[in-house]
């Protein structure tokens, strides 16, 4: 039954939009296709929804027969969705929409109806219209120039460079004054790790971004390093007492490439101490309280004295106003992907 307001509204759909005004009460299906390449048909209405009614492993064509429930032209329907990966009723209708984790689901067919209406006429409408003009989507990918800036510019080097050597700086004076066990936290990907070679795989291909073929680049253990990273590492690990803990959203799945990588790249250490995503639900926030209460995972090794936090988006580091940027808290530069 019907849930008023947005009461059911899926987690990673953040809205909907009734594109016509025609039709009184209208209702809409919308199908949605995520990141990830799963694709979801959605029925809501201006008051209520939308409902999500189905969510795939099938082809788009059997989604729509299943919910449309169309007679003979199915099949029809169903020949023209596999010549179209994307479907569009028109450019305005090609909205985006953002999930909770800043990533996009795109918009890529709705159709709008009342108890009055046919929905397989307009189902073809949208898909001829869709179909006319397959060419929407831009050859350039949208951070191209980002992406151009991390691979090719010399003041992408030199900010690296530089914001290691002022760490640098910092470290080594606290390391000094230090007394117990003191370690330095970092982030991995666009900290230590460059994975621009993945983001030229997207751009190349044409896709987005998907936990399937980060799978697959980070098995491959071929990320770069950012420049000064290495450097900054070893000089590091000279001073005494030193530990380097990485907290990373890579999946512990991936825990053994990721070391393997490290590896080849001449910056591993048997006492690194690697805090990798157990699921969903292990934050970055909960692996940083773990290590500086000896907790759970650090339990073993016991609570650290962190004197600096790297990482290139803002919840790599702790929200803590005693700690300041530049002296305690560093952050490397990544225009290519983030949640803003």
């Amino acid at each position: 039954p019907p849930v008023p307001g947005n009461a059911a509204m899926p987690s990673h759909i953040v809205g909907t939009r009734n594109p016509s005004a025609i039709f009184s009460p209208a209702w809409e299906i919308t199908l949605a296709e995520n990141p990830r390449g799963r694709s979801t048909i959605f029925l809501g209405s201006a008051t209520n929804g939308p409902y999500p009614l189905a969510a795939r492993a099938a082809p788009l064509s059997a989604l729509v027969a299943k919910i449309l429930k169309p007679p003979k032209p199915a099949a029809n329907a169903a020949a023209v969705f596999k010549k179209c990966r994307r479907v569009f009723i028109s450019r305005n209708a090609a909205r985006r929409y953002r999930d909770l984790a800043g990533k996009e689901t795109r918009l890529i067919l709705s159709i709008s109806f009342n108890a009055r209406v046919k929905a397989i006429p307009l189902l073809a409408i949208g898909l001829v219209i869709g179909c006319a003009a397959p060419k929407t989507t831009p050859k350039t990918a949208p951070f191209a120039t980002a992406l151009n800036w991390v691979t090719q510019s010399s003041e992408y080097q030199a900010v690296c460079r530089q914001t290691f050597a002022n760490a640098w700086e910092k470290v080594e004076a606290a390391a000094s004054e230090a007394t117990g066990q003191w370690a330095i936290v970092m982030d991995l990907d666009e900290t230590v790790l460059d994975n621009s070679g993945y983001q030229r795989q997207l751009a190349a291909s044409g896709k987005g971004h998907s936990q399937e073929a980060w799978d697959k680049w980070v098995a491959k253990s071929n990320a770069g390093l950012v420049p000064g990273a290495k450097e900054f590492i070893a000089k590091v690990r000279v001073l005494p007492h030193s530990r380097i803990i990485f907290i990373s959203n890579r999946y512990t799945r991936n825990l053994a490439f990721t070391k393997s990588n490290l590896k080849k790249l001449g910056i591993a250490a048997a006492n690194d101490i690697h805090l990798l995503r157990a699921d969903r639900s292990d934050l970055k926030s909960i692996r940083r309280k773990e290590v500086l209460t000896g907790t759970s995972r650090m339990k073993e090794p016991g609570p650290f004295k962190v004197l600096a936090w790297f990482g290139d988006a803002a919840h790599d580091m702790p929200d803590d106003p005693k700690l300041k940027w530049g002296t305690h808290k560093f952050m490397l530069p990544n225009p290519v992907y983030g949640n803003w």
